[in-house]
């Protein structure tokens, strides 16, 4: 079987890794590889990860055309000319045996190169596995693709019916809704197994980050998404101002900070996440931010309960009542899976963010002196 592996970032390849040790045995099949190498550090991973796992071919992508209105456009021509698409953004990064056409497909959600992808191998099956929350989420995983058949019938060409055989997740307790497809569990060996771990550390580079083990604060953040996104962020970041000695910023991958966060421990990115959570983060930590992946993989992953903090309202201008109703909505199922619920707080006010931490740090002070 000729299969075709998807991975577009960190929390990506990590899952490859998993899937490929312990669900699927490629000892028959030719099993190319096709990476986003956009983000920091992401060249070096692609270095190391086909070090350790003997992918065929290997193609790399830079993902440029696959955001906001530039994503809108590349779908539109994607739709009708899939093979050209490819052609334009794909580069060779790794040639072997030519593979003529693919069965098989795992990727994490509909891009527009996975979409291309699946329109050049017609009746290719394909598989999800876990991009982050957007998975956990019944909503954030959209299979109709109503404006690509809008267009390719426009144009008098019939869009396939595009739907995964099943999706692969971290921990299945955690998905919110309803699904069509089986959702299927990865198997977490790896957090026992020594050279399984060895072997993802060796792929990352990673060798811990003693940053996080002097502060209790971690602001998760993100990239401008909008310039009304990018106002709002300043105000909330300003709350933190007073608090640089017991903080720690972690910046996104495609974040720029060149102008950003003074006086601040910075974390560019240099560590896996998860690693970091798996080594590092403890019940004891504060994780501040919007609303992101990295607020819930070390409960999801590692069944640790540090504080989080959300200010996901405070970005209602941004994202719309809609958006923001369904992430309270995943952030109250998170809630009721803490054992301490009281650990899950959505900041509700301005000026709110600041007096929140305050009372955690110093309630917590009271209650280790009683």
């Amino acid at each position: 079987m000729n299969i075709g592996i998807i991975a577009a970032t960190p929390l990506q390849v990590l899952n490859i890794i998993n899937l490929c040790t312990y669900e699927f045995d490629f000892c028959d099949d030719q099993v190319d590889l096709f990476f986003q190498d956009s983000y920091c550090k992401a060249k070096k991973i692609l270095e190391q990860l086909i070090a350790v796992i003997p992918f065929e071919n290997v193609y790399s992508f830079d993902g440029k055309g696959e955001e906001g209105v530039k994503e809108k456009k590349e779908a539109f021509w994607s739709t009708l000319f899939p093979d050209y698409y490819l052609k334009k953004h794909l580069r060779v990064y790794k040639r072997g045996k030519e593979t003529k056409n693919y069965q098989l497909f795992l990727t994490s959600f509909y891009t527009v190169t996975t979409v291309s992808l699946l329109l050049c191998n017609p009746g290719c099956k394909h598989i999800l596995y876990e991009d982050g929350c957007g998975s956990y989420r019944e909503n954030g995983i959209k299979t109709d693709f109503k404006n690509r058949k809008r267009v390719a019938a426009f144009f008098g060409k019939r869009f396939p019916e595009i739907f995964p055989l099943k999706m692969y997740l971290n921990n299945p307790t955690y998905f919110q809704g309803k699904s069509d497809f089986e959702i299927q569990g990865i198997n977490n060996l790896w957090l026992s197994d020594i050279k399984q771990k060895e072997k993802i550390y060796k792929v990352f580079s990673y060798q811990g980050d003693n940053k996080y083990t002097k502060v209790r604060i971690v602001y998760l953040s993100q990239p401008d998404l909008s310039l009304t996104y990018g106002k709002i962020k300043k105000k909330v970041e300003h709350e933190l101002v007073g608090l640089e000695d017991s903080c720690v910023i972690r910046c996104h991958p495609l974040e720029d900070i060149e102008n950003g966060y003074k006086g601040f421990k910075i974390d560019r990115g240099d560590n896996l996440w998860e690693l970091i959570c798996l080594d590092i983060i403890t019940d004891n930590h504060i994780l501040v931010g919007d609303f992101s992946t990295a607020h819930i993989m070390p409960k999801i992953i590692f069944d640790k309960e540090p504080w989080l903090v959300f200010t996901v309202k405070k970005y209602l201008e941004h994202y719309g009542e809609e958006t923001v109703k369904s992430i309270i909505e995943y952030i109250c199922f998170i809630k009721k899976k803490y054992r301490k619920p009281e650990k899950v707080i959505i900041v509700e006010n301005d000026d709110e963010l600041a007096s929140i931490i305050t009372r955690i740090t110093r309630d917590d002070l009271l209650n280790n002196h009683k």
